[in-house]
């Protein structure tokens, strides 16, 4: 089994890097990314547990951008790129946040987590809505380019994740969709993953193909409390199956493009 986009505490997860890796452990997994939002820094602790559990690790990343679209970064090398532009976003974030009268040890524990920072801002009382959490203290977005470019300088391959949750992405112009990542350099696609029919994950699987990008898949991992998403597989919760290892062979020959 394999899953190439999981989430740890370092983000919106709810296990730490190394819990994350021994659940992937006992469920029999053999390859497993660490893909949190915008930062690295669970990274190390991962792959020290994997080495342990005997589990192949891959440094990943899941960067959040424009449209709600999410690039996934798969076998990273260097940090300093990602380090550098993430950075610049949180303390970007924190001086909103002081702006708002929260303290460190207020924000510091969703400072990573998007979905949860939003939360708290709209539970607080200091936003209105989602939108306005975005537009005024999320700004400036990662543009597909700039993302799919910090991917590349870091060694690694840039992935569309779950295409069906872009905003103003549906069936009807994903190819539309594809066709202006791959200016950017896009090198592939979330074809199998969490929440979707077979039906789509076909429709997917034939766009990567025609156009020529690599399959990747991921379960989106977050917590043992979304029973949804379960490591190392893929579909809607009724019809669970394993995320196919025949994608593995082609995303290995590819880990080193970027060099």
């Amino acid at each position: 089994m394999i899953d190439f986009h999981t989430h740890s505490n370092a983000s919106d997860g709810a296990l730490s890097p190394s819990e994350l890796v021994d659940l992937a452990a006992k469920k029999g997994l053999k390859y497993i990314a660490l893909t949190d939002h915008n930062n690295v820094d669970g990274l190390h602790a991962a792959a020290k547990a994997a080495e342990q559990c005997g589990i192949n690790f891959i440094n990943g990343i899941e960067v959040s951008c424009e449209r709600n679209t999410h690039i996934i970064g798969l076998f990273l090398k260097r940090f300093d790129e990602i380090n550098n532009k993430a950075i610049i976003r949180r303390e970007y974030i924190e001086q909103s946040l002081k702006n708002y009268g929260y303290t460190r040890e207020k924000y510091e524990t969703v400072i990573g987590a998007r979905d949860a920072f939003i939360k708290m801002m709209i539970d607080t009382g200091k936003a209105p809505n989602k939108t306005f959490v975005i537009e005024h203290f999320l700004h400036p977005p990662f543009g597909y380019g700039e993302a799919i470019d910090m991917i590349h300088r870091s060694g690694g391959l840039a992935i569309l994740a779950h295409p069906n949750r872009t905003k103003g992405v549906d069936s009807n112009n994903l190819q539309e969709f594809i066709h202006e990542l791959k200016q950017y350099g896009i090198d592939g696609i979330e074809v199998y993953q969490s929440g979707q029919t077979d039906e789509y994950t076909d429709f997917v699987a034939d766009l990567a193909q025609r156009n020529d990008l690599l399959a990747s898949g991921g379960s989106d991992y977050h917590s043992p409390s979304k029973i949804n998403r379960e490591l190392g597989m893929y579909g809607d919760i009724d019809n669970r199956k394993p995320i196919p290892i025949d994608i593995l062979d082609k995303l290995l020959q590819n880990k080193d493009r970027y060099l």
